[in-house]
């Protein structure tokens, strides 16, 4: 009886934890106008299959941000000639100083020769929806303080589900979404779209101080934080997508072992406590339940079969707010949760014992002191 009871208790932590995941509003045109004061930058190393549709997506956008930059991070293929020869100013990073991971470098460099008061750091693998620049900006501008935005995961082949479980708990993670929503202050901030004020910024030194960071996103919230800065996050649903790791199964475990090396690590005690509460549930409904299947006379309760139900749509309601993930994947949540906790413990081993992750052709330090 009391092991059901955790069940329901991790059940209701799990939901409430990624509750409220709210669209960004429409876009508004008047309010659009202030675009021409946005710095965008685009930090790119080797994305020459990847990089297209995001220049192509700000292109169409129906009023263009001030200044796009485009800082190429010692790319070893086609990026920054496919970037200027789509009429994108490319700046063509320094040798990477001592000390410094790849992406910080590039973005560091970008935001010391911006034009404008307004930076929105894009990854190359991200699309912007139509007007989903005004959409972010209007966000942004409700008071201006720091944003980002976690896309959405568009998903073309049926292995991609497999990062089903990795966007749930990077999500709940925040303490973002929970029903309090911006009244918890938030645990993370995302990588792959931010906007903030460059004086705001500046301040904080920006990526010079999280140059030997593996995430420098989480490092970058943890700055702003420090300093006194209330960060917001929100979903790209309608206004910024990506598809991660396209390219095997491969590709998406060494992805998800960089970046859970060191983001286990910045979750606050208690969201992991319940995010840990709430897969253990999980896993042991799915244990119980096959248990149960496989032998009837078995001392197992037939409650786990319901509980089951309830996981299956749990994840079905949280997964279609933030990616197009199939039905199947919530049917079959088994099979995301395990490769989930063996990439898990991959990167876990990486992290505190082999102390370094390999990542686009570098071997990244998962090291604090870098």
């Amino acid at each position: 009886m009391i092991h059901k009871v955790l069940l329901l208790i991790f059940f209701l932590i799990g939901t409430g934890l990624l509750y409220r995941v709210p669209r960004l509003p429409r876009a508004h045109s008047p309010q659009g106008q202030m675009l021409t004061q946005i710095c965008v930058i685009i930090p790119a190393r080797n994305e020459e299959q990847r990089i297209g549709p995001l220049l192509h997506s700000l292109r169409k956008q129906r009023i263009q941000p001030g200044e796009i930059l485009v800082i190429d991070d010692q790319s070893e293929d086609r990026t920054a000639e496919m970037a200027a020869k789509a009429g994108f100013q490319v700046l063509r990073s320094e040798p990477l100083p001592e000390g410094w991971q790849g992406k910080s470098w590039a973005c560091w460099q970008g935001a010391q020769i911006a034009q404008h008061p307004i930076l929105c750091f894009l990854d190359a693998d991200t699309v912007l929806e139509e007007d989903g620049l005004v959409r972010i900006y209007q966000e942004f501008s409700k008071d201006m303080t720091p944003l980002s935005i976690q896309p959405y995961h568009a998903i073309e082949k049926l292995y991609e589900n497999l990062s089903a479980y990795f966007n749930l708990i990077v999500m709940m993670g925040t303490c973002s979404f929970t029903p309090r929503g911006d009244e918890i202050r938030a645990k993370a901030f995302f990588g792959p779209c931010q906007m903030m004020m460059r004086a705001d910024y500046l301040d904080i030194g920006g990526h010079s101080k999280a140059k030997s960071s593996v995430l420098d996103d989480v490092a970058l919230g943890h700055l702003l934080t420090d300093a006194g800065q209330s960060i917001r996050n929100r979903a790209g649903r309608d206004c910024i997508r990506f598809r991660m790791y396209p390219h095997g199964i491969n590709d998406v475990i060494q992805g998800w072992s960089k970046n859970f090396a060191l983001g286990s690590q910045s979750i606050g005690l208690y969201p992991m406590l319940g995010i840990a509460g709430w897969v253990y549930a999980s896993l042991s409904t799915f244990i119980g339940t096959t248990l149960w299947i496989m032998q009837p006379s078995l001392s197992v309760s037939t409650l786990f079969l319901p509980f089951y139900g309830l996981f299956v749509l749990q994840l079905w309601w949280m997964l279609k707010k933030i990616g197009n993930f199939s039905v199947l994947t919530s049917v079959f949540y088994p099979i995301p949760l395990i490769f989930f906790l063996m990439v898990f413990l991959r990167a876990s081993i990486l992290s505190f014992l082999v102390r370094e992750v390999t990542w686009k052709g570098r071997t990244l330090s998962t090291r604090k002191d870098g």
